[in-house]
């Protein structure tokens, strides 16, 4: 019935921006269901939610969004922030706006499956101005948010800034990010994030030194060694030619002494560094080399 409902109406056609009194008598109706029903309701308008603010953002505010806000545990508003979340990257500037302080109080929920749609909103915020040309999410809120995240949601959010600057062919604000957001914080040095900012640094192309140098201070020893070592550095591009530098300044920094830890494919591109000219009396080379040596 509710997908019967969200399904009269559409962002073209005759009945664009139509929100009858009759559609908000049924819809009210299903909203008042005080069962498993009423989850379903939830998640199905969560998928229209978009749709919903733009038509009608006092009856959207009022019957879905506000329930959310006063009751976030409840069954219901789980299943309706699970699908709006789902359409996070769709949603217009006003909704973002009617939405951001609902997504800052969610960033403290610990170990939820929604983290990375929080994260991943809140980045978007972030990367995006509104009307006003100043960010839709400020540096401070950002950086407030990730440090009461969990160390899921804050990698996630390290992740898909990546994919953004890849996207947008712009890893300048992957340093703006680092330099004016990223936690300072024992509870962001992690051997989670040291993996996801060590990628950064080497997936960054020819802003790789740049990157290279903000993700420094901010990389520990990554314990379980790195996710895909082989992809970012295939063996038929130049970046540890081009960087050999900066590729051991990161290795030295994030590699465990047990070398058993570290991801496959990482010995040999620690032997690779030892055949470039440049690199090769490198103090931290050297030391790496010799852990390989003892295995």
């Amino acid at each position: 019935m509710a997908t019967l409902l969200g399904d009269e109406f559409s962002w073209e056609g005759p009945d664009h921006e139509r929100m009858t009194d009759e559609w908000r008598a049924r819809a009210g109706h299903l909203l008042s269901v005080r069962s498993d029903l009423r989850c379903h309701v939830m998640a199905i308008f969560g998928t229209r939610l978009n749709w919903l603010y733009h038509v009608d953002p006092d009856w959207t505010s009022l019957h879905i969004i506000e329930p959310i806000e006063r009751e976030p545990d409840a069954d219901a508003s789980l299943a309706a922030i699970s699908s709006l979340l789902r359409y996070g990257g769709q949603w217009s500037l006003p909704l973002f706006v009617r939405l951001k302080g609902l997504m800052v109080s969610l960033a403290s929920r610990k170990g939820d499956e929604e983290d990375e749609g929080v994260g991943l909103a809140l980045l978007r915020g972030w990367n995006s101005p509104g009307a006003d040309g100043e960010r839709l999410v400020s540096d401070s809120e950002l950086r407030e948010a990730l440090i009461v995240m969990d160390d899921r949601g804050r990698t996630s959010v390290l992740r898909n800034l990546g994919y953004l600057a890849e996207q947008e062919k712009d890893w300048t604000k992957v340093i703006e990010f680092l330099d004016r957001v990223w936690p300072r914080q024992l509870v962001a040095r992690t051997s989670r994030a040291a993996a996801e900012l060590a990628s950064l640094a080497m997936s960054a192309g020819d802003q790789m030194p740049e990157v290279t140098c903000a993700v420094l201070p901010f990389l520990t020893v990554a314990d379980d060694g790195w996710a895909d070592p082989i992809r970012i550095r295939r063996s038929d591009d130049n970046m540890v030619e081009r960087f050999p530098a900066e590729h051991v300044a990161i290795l030295h920094a994030t590699l465990g002494v047990d070398v058993r830890s570290w991801a496959w494919g990482t010995s040999g591109l620690i032997e690779r560094l030892g055949r470039n000219e440049t690199v090769r009396n490198d103090p931290r080379l050297i030391e790496l080399r010799r852990r390989m040596g003892g295995r």
